[in-house]
């Protein structure tokens, strides 16, 4: 598939009217397409998607409130209006009659992907990948828009073209890995619904129908990977949202990225983030040359480093209100600061927040609130059950005793984290992504429950760090492996590097392929690890080597710079270590500037993050 879809978040907070551009200066344009309710569909999988109008919405949001698009120029097509027919009409007769070149436009689609049999040669599995407007039926495939008529129809734009895609077509699968998630695939079975063409291509076959050059596509997953539309469960007893998994990453990350970040940057952020999140789906960019161009370019300005913030969209003597919400990554009980006022957050819905002045006078509609101390929400491991029979997790529940902080889900459409499964000899630990976590040998089902408890709370710890991000951090720590590599065999050796624009000292942790936490340094080899502002410190430096290790799988490494150093034991593979490291970032945050406030101030301290996988 040539192109693929990206999800669209929405959350209303302005209106738009959409009118022609007659400025001379260059001009950004927006068209976000989301599909929830189709017409010849209804709540079974493959059908409706709940997550896909909300992700048009959000996208609609982050592009006006943070990156200065003007409303005017931003159109949301929804639903049932959403038909082959609409979308056929904005991208070729809308687009081409506002744009101008040198204008930039954004195309957004969330909804269903599907396939068709393929005409004209291109495809080498004899299928093509389509995408699903509002109207189509199981039956024929009449109404889907092909990928080679949305690259004939995006090539009538003007001017240079980002299309983000949020849809898939694989169909299968999705139960192996996001048991809580639906499929972006419309339920249809081409060899089975859908009646074969006599003049239809001999699978094999390549002639490749290029993508226009002016168009640079962002997708959710591979061609052949399910992009999957999730429940995203509230923090602290709110209530839960839907979203694609891409979508919901990709503008948590737009709200709070640089104003001179790039596509690629964006991209690669966004990456980075699912990958932690344990999504199976890969994203793709596919490149033109216009990937390194900024996302924050406004209209006729240049791009700046501004710091991320969220709108105030209005304030009363009830409280202030911010935009955002959930979207934004906003949490109860974080702070803000707006001019002279300090706010915190009371209450965060799926599209904004209310918030109370502690200091200062009540800001004007439309500042810029800017995070200060970020109030972290309880970061719950969710494991399923689903797949063990009920005396299996009575006694796993049973072993694991009181723990608030694991919550176990026995239904197999429940957000979850990990997924334990029985096996041959015991049970297995397994990721959202489909990565063994454990293999759990036992000899009766009483032992088997209480390996299951030991592998779990070990996992808690890496699963609470792995979140440990700084949302109000404005400076980048650069912090990579040597090479920038991310996959290596086990017993390859391995090294660091990290650059740190400020002064401060430097703490890695490991969270293991099995969960277990070791602090890599400093440690009893090496205790000097204060670095210099831009000083290239590269670990080791002599001495002990780092080495891959089992188990193989997917692990997570976190870096540190605080302007004071981290009180931590050199102990390996403690459940307590998360607790222990969270309290002495605490500590060395200091205290939040409102007294009775809890959050953890985000000026003293950057983090940085990256995901490996150890292989044989």
């Amino acid at each position: 598939m040539r192109m693929r879809k990206i999800a669209v978040l929405g959350a209303a907070l302005f209106c738009a009217a959409y009118a022609p551009h007659n400025s001379t200066a260059p001009a950004r344009w927006a068209l976000l397409i989301g599909i929830g309710d189709y017409q010849n569909f209804g709540a079974e999988i493959g059908g409706d998607l709940p997550g896909a109008s909300w992700d048009a919405r959000r996208m609609r949001d982050v592009l006006v409130a943070r990156w200065g698009y003007d409303a005017a120029r931003v159109k949301l097509v929804l639903d049932l209006d959403a038909t082959r027919a609409r979308i056929k009409s904005e991208i070729t007769e809308w687009l081409p009659s506002v744009v101008k070149p040198g204008d930039q436009v954004l195309v957004f689609f969330a909804g269903h992907g599907s396939q068709t049999w393929d005409i004209n040669g291109d495809e080498e599995d004899g299928l093509d990948e389509t995408f699903c407007p509002t109207d189509v039926t199981k039956g024929n495939t009449d109404k889907d828009i092909l990928d080679d008529e949305l690259n004939e129809w995006l090539g009538k734009v003007p001017t240079n073209t980002v299309v983000f895609m949020d849809n898939c077509h694989a169909g299968s699968g999705t139960r192996a890995a996001t048991p809580y998630a639906r499929p972006r695939s419309l339920a249809r079975n081409v060899s089975a619904d859908v009646a074969k063409p006599a003049n239809a291509a001999r699978a094999g076959m390549t002639a490749e129908t290029p993508t226009p050059r002016n168009v640079l596509e962002i997708a959710a997953a591979q061609s052949n990977e399910v992009a999957v539309d999730a429940e995203w469960p509230g923090a602290n007893g709110a209530p839960a949202t839907f979203g694609g998994a891409f979508t919901t990453t990709l503008v948590r990350n737009l709200w709070r990225a640089p104003r001179n970040s790039s596509y690629e940057d964006i991209y690669h952020m966004t990456v980075e983030d699912m990958k932690r999140q344990r999504f199976a789906q890969q994203p793709l960019l596919t490149k033109n040359g216009s990937e390194s161009q900024s996302f924050g370019v406004a209209d006729g300005e240049a791009a700046s480093s501004d710091d991320a913030f969220v709108p105030v969209v209005s304030a009363t003597a009830a409280g202030v209100q911010l935009g955002g919400g959930t979207g934004a990554g906003i949490t109860v009980g974080s702070l803000y600061k707006v001019g002279n006022a300090t706010l915190r957050v009371t209450d965060v819905t799926g599209d904004g927040a209310t918030a109370r002045v502690e200091t200062g006078t009540a800001p004007a509609r439309g500042s810029k609130a800017q995070l200060i101390a970020y109030a972290y929400p309880d970061n719950t491991l969710r494991v399923s059950l689903a797949d063990v029979d009920a005396a299996t997790r009575t006694a796993i529940t049973a072993a694991m005793g009181a723990s608030p902080s694991i919550r176990f889900m026995s239904s197999p459409r429940d957000f979850a984290q990990l997924i334990v499964r029985p096996s041959e000899r015991g049970y297995v630990v397994i990721g959202m992504d489909g990565a063994l976590r454990h293999t759990l040998t036992a000899a009766d089902r009483n032992a088997g429950a209480k390996a299951v408890a030991a592998a779990l709370q070990t996992e808690l710890g890496a699963h609470q760090l792995s979140a440990l991000d700084n949302p109000g951090q404005t400076q980048n720590l650069e912090f990579a492996f040597a090479g920038n590599r991310t996959s290596f065999k086990v017993n390859e050796e391995i090294a660091f590097r990290a650059r740190s624009p400020r002064a401060g000292y430097l703490t890695i942790v490991d969270l293991g392929t099995d969960g277990n936490i070791v602090v890599l340094f400093p440690n009893e080899a090496g205790q000097n690890n204060r670095v210099a502002a831009g000083q290239l410190f590269e670990l080791p430096a002599g001495g002990d080597r780092f080495k891959a290790q089992n188990p193989t799988g997917r692990g997570i490494v976190r870096a540190f710079i605080t302007d004071r150093p981290l009180e931590l034991p050199f102990r390996e593979g403690k459940a307590e270590q998360a607790a222990t490291i969270l309290g002495a970032l605490r500590k060395s945050a200091g205290n939040a500037p409102v007294a009775t406030s809890t959050a953890i101030p985000t000026s003293s301290w950057l983090t940085s993050s990256i995901v490996y996988t150890i292989e044989n």
